[in-house]
Parts: C-alpha cells; sequence; structure tokens
C-alpha cells in the first residue's frame, strides 16, 4: 500500500469529477487482481482512483482474509489519508463480491457515512450466501446448525440500514424460542450457569498490552450489536424487610436535580406524558461467562454505590431519600429465554428498559445476553441516579469487578463518595438563596439579554408549539483523531481548549446555517470537582447558561478568546444549581415536564478521560441516550480514540431532519477549515 500512498500528494480529483474513488477488493484477492482492469479505464474517464491491500499479510497474493471490523477499521483509515491527501471532504467507495459488503459496515458501523457521497457494489453478497447451497444443506444437519447460525450473523441482514439512526424503540411479544442451553422461555427466578465457562481475559492477571480495538461509542440502542444467547435481568431486592418506624425515618435529602427529575416523572405520569429520557450502557464479556463471577460484580457495583440503593418519597417540602445499607441488598435474577435473532434481542432490550419507573422505585435495570462465545452486559439508569460520566463508571466497575472475581480476587477500585452528602452540601450552601440573591446576577443578566430563560435553538425545525414528537437519535463522525489532533494544536495556541474551539465551531455553523451572530445556549457542568466524587454514580451535571461572539469577520482567536472569557465567567457560577435557578426566576417552567420549546444545548465528554478509558476499546464499551419522544434538538459531542463524533436527538419531523444534515455538513467543513488552515 506504500507506493499508493506516495501518490496521493500528486494526484487530486479533477473538476469533472471532484471526489475521489476508493476500490475495495474481494475476499482472498488483491488490489491488482481485481482492479487492474476496471482502475485504469476509471482514470482514463478523469477520475481520481485509488486502492489499497487489506487483511492480509503485507506481500501476498492472498488478501482480505481478516474479520470484517479489523478489515473496515482498515478502511476508514484509508479513506481518511485519501481525503487529507486530495483535500475532497468525501469519497466514493467501489465494493466488489463479498468486499460489496465492506463499505456498508463502514458506513454503518464506523459512522463513515459523512465521509462518503456514494456507494457502488459490484456484485456484491447484499443477501448472505450459500456456498453453492452447501450452507442452507448445512443448516438442516444436526449438530451443524449452529455453526451455520453464526456464519449468518456475518451475513448484512444483521446490519442496520444505511443511515446510522434510529427512531424510538417499539415493543414486541417475548420470544418463544426453544433455548438450546436449556433454559426455559417463561420468566422464572432460576440461578444456575447457563453453560460451563472458562476464565475470561482478566486486564490484572493477562496480557495487559492486548491490542484496543474500539473505543467507547455514544451511538444508539438500534445500532447495538446483539448476538443470539440467553437474555437474563437481575433485580434488587432487600435481604429483610425493614421495620415500620425504621422506614418512617428518612436518611437524607435528595439533591436539587432529582427532586425536579422525580417531580417530572410525577408529574408526566399524572398527564399520561410518554416522554422519558435514560442512560444505557453496554459492554461485552470475551470467552465463556463466569457466571458467579457477574452476579458478584453486579451486586459489588450495586452495594458500591450508595445512590443506586436509595429510595425517594415525596414528603411535605424537599424529596427525602432512605438507603438501604450494603449488606441489606440482594440481587435475583429472572430468565427471559433465549433469543436467536437480533431484532428480537432489540424488541428485548427495549422492553428491558422500559421497565424504568423512578416512581415505583426501579431506578435501574440490569441484564445479559449470554451467548457461546460473548456475553452482552447492559445496564440502563434513570436520570435520577446517573450522568454522562456515571455511564462510563458503570462499565468501568461492573468490568473491572468482573475481572477480578473471575481470578479469585477481590476488586480494588478508587473509593465512591457519598452522593447523599453531595446533595446534604448543595442544600447546605443554596437552601436559604431568594430571588434578591447575589449569586443569580449571572442567570439575570442572561435572561435579559436572552428574552428568556431558556435559550431557544435558533434554527427552523418545523415544530407545532406544544407538540411532543417520536425522537429520531443519528451519530456521526465530524473528524478522524489525527484532524481533531490537528484542530486541538490550534486550540492551544489560540491560548483554549478543544472544548472550546468545537463550541466555537457549533456558534460559527449555526451563524452561516442562518442563526444569530451570538451564541447563547446551555452547556452542562459537572459538580463532580476532583475530590471525593470522582469516581462516585449520581446526577452531578449542572446546565449552565454561556453566550460569546461569533460576528462574521471575526477571526479563530477572536472568537476563541470571546469563549475562553464565557466559559471562565459561566464556571464562576457553577455552584447555582440550573433547578434553583428555574424555579426563583422562571418559575412559570417549573411545573412543566419537559423544556417549553426547542433549547440550544451543547454537551461534550471526552471519554479518554474518563474511569477505566484504558480498556473501553477491550470491553467494547458502548454508551446510550435512550429518548422516547423531543420537542426540539439536542447535540451530544464526545471524543475517543478515533476521532470526534456527535450523537443527535430530535424531533422526528421532515424540516428538522433537514435542518440537522445541513447544521452536521457545515459543522463537519468549518472543524475540517479550523484544523487545517486555521480558519473558519
Amino acid at each position: 500500500m506504500s507506493w499508493i500512498v506516495r501518490l496521493m500528494a500528486a494526484w487530486a480529483p479533477g473538476p469533472a469529477h471532484p471526489r475521489p474513488v476508493v476500490l475495495v477488493n474481494g475476499t482472498l484477492e488483491n488490489v491488482y487482481a481485481t482492479w487492474s482492469r476496471l482502475a485504469p479505464q476509471l482514470r482514463s474517464d478523469g477520475y481520481c482512483v485509488f486502492g489499497f491491500n487489506y487483511g492480509g499479510v503485507e506481500g501476498s497474493p492472498f488478501q482480505q482474509l481478516g474479520p470484517m471490523r479489523d478489515s473496515g477499521r482498515q478502511l476508514a483509515a484509508f479513506v481518511d489519508r485519501v481525503r487529507a491527501a486530495t483535500g475532497a471532504p468525501k469519497v466514493d467507495l467501489v465494493g466488489h463480491s463479498q468486499d460489496g459488503l465492506l463499505p456498508l459496515y463502514y458506513i454503518n458501523r464506523l459512522h463513515g457515512r459523512s465521509k462518503v457521497a456514494r456507494m457502488v457494489g459490484i456484485e456484491p453478497a447484499s443477501q448472505g450466501v450459500h456456498v453453492y447451497g452447501l450452507l442452507p444443506l448445512a443448516g438442516r444437519t444436526p449438530g451443524l446448525a449452529r455453526h451455520n447460525s453464526r456464519a449468518r450473523r456475518t451475513s448484512s441482514t444483521s446490519w442496520p440500514r444505511t443511515r446510522a439512526h434510529s427512531t424510538s424503540p417499539t415493543t414486541s411479544t417475548p420470544s418463544t424460542t426453544t433455548s438450546p442451553c436449556a433454559w426455559s422461555a417463561t420468566p422464572s427466578t432460576r440461578t444456575v450457569p447457563c453453560r460451563p465457562y472458562a476464565t475470561p481475559y482478566c486486564p490484572s492477571c493477562c496480557d495487559s498490552d492486548r491490542k484496543a480495538v474500539r473505543p467507547v461509542l455514544q451511538i444508539p440502542v438500534a445500532e447495538l450489536d446483539v448476538f443470539p444467547g440467553c437474555a437474563v435481568e437481575w433485580r434488587v431486592r432487600a435481604m429483610e424487610p425493614r421495620g415500620a418506624a425504621e422506614a418512617a425515618r428518612p436518611r437524607g435529602i435528595a439533591s436539587y436535580n432529582q427532586e425536579e427529575g422525580f417531580t417530572t416523572a410525577q408529574d408526566a405520569h399524572g398527564a399520561d406524558d410518554p416522554v422519558f429520557v435514560h442512560e444505557v450502557v453496554t459492554f461485552e464479556i470475551q470467552g465463556r461467562l463466569d457466571r458467579p463471577a457477574l452476579d458478584s460484580a453486579l451486586l459489588y457495583f450495586v452495594r458500591r454505590h450508595e445512590v443506586l440503593r436509595c429510595t425517594f418519597q415525596q414528603l411535605a417540602g424537599d424529596l427525602s431519600c432512605d438507603v438501604l445499607e450494603p449488606d441489606d441488598v440482594a440481587l435475583e435474577t429472572i430468565d427471559s429465554g433465549y433469543f436467536d435473532s437480533s431484532v428480537e434481542l432489540r424488541s428485548h432490550l427495549a422492553r428491558f428498559i422500559r421497565k424504568i419507573d423512578a416512581l415505583s422505585g426501579l431506578l435501574f435495570v440490569m441484564g445479559a445476553v449470554i451467548g457461546d462465545e460473548r456475553t452482552t452486559v447492559y445496564l440502563a439508569f434513570d436520570h435520577l441516579v446517573t450522568d454522562g460520566v456515571s455511564a462510563s463508571i458503570a462499565v468501568h466497575d461492573v468490568a473491572t469487578a468482573y475481572a477480578a472475581f473471575s481470578c479469585g480476587r477481590q476488586p480494588v477500585l478508587p473509593e465512591a463518595g457519598s452522593y447523599l452528602t453531595f446533595s446534604h452540601e448543595q442544600r447546605r450552601r443554596i437552601g436559604s438563596m431568594d430571588v434578591d440573591d447575589d449569586r443569580l446576577d449571572h442567570w439575570k443578566a442572561f435572561m435579559a439579554r436572552n428574552g428568556d430563560f431558556f435559550p431557544p435553538f435558533p434554527l427552523d425545525l418545523g415544530l407545532e408549539p406544544g407538540r411532543m414528537y417520536p425522537a429520531v437519535n443519528e451519530t456521526d463522525t465530524l473528524l478522524a483523531e489525527v484532524e481533531v489532533e490537528a484542530l486541538e494544536a490550534r486550540c492551544r495556541a489560540a491560548n483554549g481548549r478543544l472544548f472550546m474551539g468545537l463550541l466555537a465551531a457549533v456558534g460559527i455553523s449555526l451563524r452561516k446555517e442562518g442563526g444569530p451572530e451570538v451564541y447563547r445556549g446551555f452547556m452542562p457542568v459537572s459538580g463532580r470537582g476532583q475530590g471525593p466524587y470522582t469516581h462516585s454514580m449520581g446526577w452531578f451535571a449542572n446546565p449552565m447558561p454561556i453566550e460569546f461572539s461569533v460576528a462574521k469577520g471575526k477571526d479563530l482567536t477572536e472568537v476563541m478568546t470571546d469563549v475562553r472569557t464565557a466559559s471562565s465567567e459561566m464556571r464562576k457560577h457553577v455552584d447555582v444549581p440550573f433547578v434553583k435557578a428555574l424555579h426563583l426566576l422562571a418559575p412559570q417552567y417549573s411545573a412543566m415536564s419537559s423544556w417549553p420549546y426547542a433549547v440550544n444545548l451543547f454537551s461534550y465528554l471526552d471519554f479518554r478521560k474518563t474511569p477505566g478509558s484504558g480498556n473501553h476499546a477491550a470491553w467494547k464499551a458502548r454508551k446510550h441516550v435512550w429518548v422516547s419522544h423531543s420537542n426540539g434538538i439536542c447535540f451530544f459531542f464526545h471524543r475517543n480514540d478515533t476521532g470526534l463524533c456527535v450523537n443527535s436527538v430530535f424531533a422526528d419531523t421532515p424540516q428538522a431532519r433537514h435542518t440537522k444534515e445541513a447544521f452536521r455538513e457545515t459543522l463537519s467543513r468549518t472543524l475540517e477549515n479550523m484544523a487545517r488552515s486555521g480558519t473558519f
């Protein structure tokens, strides 16, 4: 491939065909064997053509022998190199035979859609392969059916549609498929292991230099890879009923976030409002599952975090919180049967997440799909007990504890501070605040310039006032890691940080799309600090107002200076809870179950700096924001080891889809300009 790469800098697309063409050779074939006739013809027709060998030993005539995921990453890296060398924002992909599917994998799973304009498959195996009828025959042969099922799982039929997005989940009836691991399809409370297990990979005891393959990513739940297996659920229960006198004595007071979230749930339930928002995380355990180790890891996780052992009561005044002691908590397991298709499993997962109900006390659910060769663990939380960082903490704690227990050790994790202590300290600082308190001056000044408490999203989404819509959930890659590093260097040169450059780009892009010359929005800021709450589960995020100029004619340094000043001013007032400011300054909105209109929200999280980031790839960790309905649009920006991505959740209207896509394209171009030339 090196000789091809050396030609890139000297070869650029012409005006007749402005996009470079990347040729993807088929299974067992090298780039010459597949494309030696077609490539010269394309070049003579004026196309800028590139090809490369992948999935095999360098120099071997036999290529494309590796796993689809590895080949997909090689294709992603090659596309980024072609784009960087030619300056083209997008490429056209042409694939042959079974590797007419690889471009689809890159587009769907590796978020290459923003970098691909057109994809052509020449005799692609889009409907799977049958090897002259041998695979169907094997499927009817006793003892071979399961192996054939695994082969089918690698075909395109288990992949999502070309656009990497999902709408609100739907439910279906539970599977009644007979379980090959002899578990009943009818829910029960069995606790026996699914099958014999082998000790899995442990980062403490085994090869700690194991190659990382897939960093954590925030994606729609519908895009999650879930392979067939036995579905199991774990539920928390108290070891013994508590006495009436003890149960009547609340142990603490909930935080302002929790009180608002609980009240919102009450209002929504009373109005039969379908809106709900949950945080979901998933990760994988490779090899045969050590079931007792996973049981112990999940129990350890619940006992470790105080907020997961809480129950809430709305009494007179503040929301009260009662806490079970760690030793008073136990887990019971429920077998949901065997599922043999991704569609059934995603429907099961939708039903599983919908069980969360703050009013009934079910604040989180834990489950797994146990397969022959790997297990997918999934944890879903109500917002009362989690935030964005908590998602990474959950994966880190459970996966680390599992590795320890499976190796016969006790987990060793940093101290997790008490969320109730955080709530108590917050109440002590803010409890006496009234509308005339000087600490609200920052909010009041923002409201005076904004004209209201909530900053509106400045672009048209085609929404009817007061109406909720099914939510669309999409994830897109904005920049590859090499481009993110270049952008970060530009930000540092302007005495700023990467999130400041990203926020500047968002403001500039909104203005380019017709928005105002002053960016106003909310930005969630963590209240954890660097103290005892760094490794604690809980709702620490606090939305704060931020505003800065993005006037036409300002250069990168000038806008970055404004963003840095605005960020510094915002952080001076982070101790004022959003909920407290809302109730004091905009009481007309405090009783609403959702924000009154489309609000401008910027959220950024660097997964590389969250607990357990060094093992995210080995765990195949994924984060999901589960939203049922929306009356606006939210952008959740996140960085991992492969680049910068955005998870967009928005109301499902034609105008919102158009606005979102136009904004994403403008934002991508703006970020690329900033990274390459330091301009907008």
